[in-house]
């Protein structure tokens, strides 16, 4: 999937399979974002707790990240509000926390970009004494700068043998077809000692009562048995 996700400016959203809750965010770095996100969820340490308690539960397999629009930086606050405004990520449906985009989030990905830009390159003496001069007289910001000559050479490479469009979330069914596919099958023991062999296995512990991460602790042999079942890869 990270392939294909191109280094571009845009709005994404971050889904749960399994409980069907997503997030909305946006970044100028949509490739770059995507690796943040699953670096600080495999090292538990992301700022989103509802997010984090979401993915050590279900684990990494659970959830995918999708690209709802391509939108140049100066316009990706605007847009990243649009779509939090009608898809209200919150609560029981979403893993959002505040109801407005977060500008301070950008202005900082914007920071890191110049920086990156410029490593490797030293000002003149003229040039280090006008940028003081600068400094002295107004604030340094960055918010609002569009890169345009590199957006449209991303922009481009991404679009390269493919077309892109807004997509719209998919619909509960879908997602419950999509968990289905990406299933493992399972042998589970009840207390009674019957097997059975199982290939959903959220939804069989939805039925049986029973708390799925318990049961992939004990499909992993870290626990014994939950509630009387065991359970292990068939």
């Amino acid at each position: 999937m990270s392939t294909s996700i191109p280094k571009t400016s845009g709005i994404y959203m971050i889904t749960c399979l399994d409980n069907h809750r997503f997030y909305i965010g946006s970044s100028i770095n949509l490739y770059r974002r995507y690796k943040d996100h699953w670096r600080a969820l495999n090292n538990h340490t992301h700022r989103n707790q509802h997010l984090q308690r979401a993915w050590d539960k279900y684990t990494e397999s659970s959830f995918v990240f999708e690209i709802l629009e391509l939108i140049e930086p100066i316009l990706i606050i605007e847009r990243e509000q649009f779509w939090i405004d009608k898809l209200q990520p919150f609560n029981e449906i979403g893993f959002n926390i505040r109801p407005k985009a977060d500008e301070t989030c950008h202005a900082q990905e914007t920071k890191q970009k110049i920086a990156e830009s410029h490593k490797g390159i030293k000002p003149t003496a003229e040039t280090r004494l006008k940028m003081s001069v600068i400094k002295k007289a107004t604030p340094p910001t960055n918010l609002g700068r569009v890169f345009n000559d590199e957006w449209r050479a991303n922009i481009g490479k991404a679009k390269t043998g493919q077309r892109w469009k807004v997509k719209e979330p998919r619909s509960v069914q879908r997602r419950e077809q999509i968990a289905e596919e990406k299933a493992k099958n399972y042998i589970v023991t009840s207390p009674e000692g019957e097997k059975t062999i199982i290939k959903n296995l959220s939804k069989f512990c939805r039925e049986n009562h029973l708390n799925r991460g318990r049961m992939c602790q004990v499909a992993m042999g870290n626990e014994s048995h939950h509630k009387g079942w065991k359970c292990r890869h068939a």
